[in-house]
């Protein structure tokens, strides 16, 4: 079976990061034996021939062991692998950039040949070392590579540098084709880049600026979400903008810091509807996670076992929900009368409107639809 990719792992929330690891233990690939006893640089790429046959860009504890020992051999090894990494030789490509995610010692100068084999494999394994150097130039290799696919290592990447990478993200922000990744980014580091959205606004509100520079200030507010809530009274003007492109991108922003935003809480409890009826008392106060059939009306806002309770009134059948204040009209049209999952804090004696319902969920903070792949 082969191991699971490190690529893949980092974009895995807590629990699955746990599996990814005991899948990296159980896993690993085995080392070449000749490789165990080269004594020189050229030898021991010969005895990996066999091992870049099969590699297809997976990492494991054996890379990592290669590394080390080719890392002895100082730098032209390092030269020959970035070399390898960027090659038309697909097997050593994969295995050279697997390698090389886990080198120790990189320096500016690296930047041109990591980026070459960056293009060779967008979101890869040379997106690491690249955040490591950290110049301008590695992060505009990284900014070059973000809109070339969905989250992956570079997204990881960037998101550790955090407000160092903002700047250069900024001009995708300016365009509606390439804004969406960087967004994403921007949303993925949080708290490191909320004080940013007082330049932001002042930005946004500038009717000196350029119109794509204002576009790009409210893109990067709408990636805080509710972090920026703060910032809707001073930008609300703009939603009557004779610009029309100004005047949109507004409405969006305000929709999205104004709105509902889904924080997950990876130690909720996973539970059905029936298990809160039958053992009310074991989850009152705690955290959980459930699925269900959602209406949301006047006196009536609940999470249904079935739609058909739903429909047959058995509200016993149902656990009443309280209503998130931020919850937008377009949210509540995107949850409303369809399975739903959803997280928040049970309390087993609190029965919603008229005591109809068998417990509540109060403090909601994620509710979303629930899609069957």
């Amino acid at each position: 079976m082969k191991f699971i990719s490190t690529r893949i792992c980092a974009g895995l929330t807590f629990s699955f990061l746990a599996l990814c690891a005991e899948s990296r233990a159980i896993h690993a690939y085995s080392l070449p034996s000749a490789f165990s006893g080269c004594r020189n640089f050229e030898s021991c790429l010969s005895a990996l021939d066999s091992k870049a046959r099969t590699s297809d860009g997976s990492t494991s504890p054996d890379e990592e062991a290669i590394a080390a020992k080719l890392s002895t051999f100082g730098e032209p090894a390092k030269i020959e692998l970035l070399r390898r990494a960027a090659g038309d030789n697909i097997g050593w490509r994969n295995l050279s950039q697997a390698i090389l995610y886990n080198w120790k010692t990189w320096s500016p100068s690296d930047v041109p040949e990591l980026q070459a084999a960056l293009r060779r494999d967008p979101g890869g394994w040379m997106a690491k070392p690249l955040a490591t150097i950290a110049t301008p130039a590695a992060i505009e290799a990284l900014v070059e590579d973000l809109p070339k696919g969905s989250q992956n290592q570079t997204d990881f990447a960037l998101e550790k540098l955090g407000p160092r990478a903002v700047p250069a993200l900024m001009p995708l922000l300016e365009n509606a084709g390439t804004a969406a990744p960087a967004m994403r980014v921007i949303k993925s580091m949080g708290e490191s880049v909320a004080s940013r959205q007082v330049e932001w606004v002042q930005t946004a509100i500038d009717v000196t600026k350029p119109l794509p520079e204002r576009l790009a200030a409210l893109r990067a507010i709408s990636a805080l979400g509710s972090r920026a809530r703060q910032s809707a009274a001073s930008i609300s003007s703009l939603a009557e903008s004779t610009e029309p492109a100004l005047r949109r991108q507004t409405i969006s922003t305000l929709e999205a810091v104004q709105s509902f935003e889904q924080k997950f809480n990876e130690r909720a409890q996973d539970v059905s509807i029936i298990e809160l009826i039958a053992n009310p008392l074991k989850y009152d106060g705690k955290q959980v996670q459930l699925i269900g059939f959602l209406r949301l009306e006047f006196e009536g806002n609940a999470i249904y076992l079935h739609q058909e309770d739903f429909e047959h009134a058995i509200s016993r059948n149902a656990i009443w929900i309280d209503r998130p204040a931020d919850l937008s009209e377009k949210q509540a049209l995107d949850v409303n009368n369809r399975y739903i999952i959803c997280q928040g804090t049970f309390k087993a004696g609190e029965h919603g409107h008229m005591g109809m319902f068998s417990g509540s969920l109060t403090h909601i903070n994620r509710l979303e639809p629930w899609a069957v792949q």
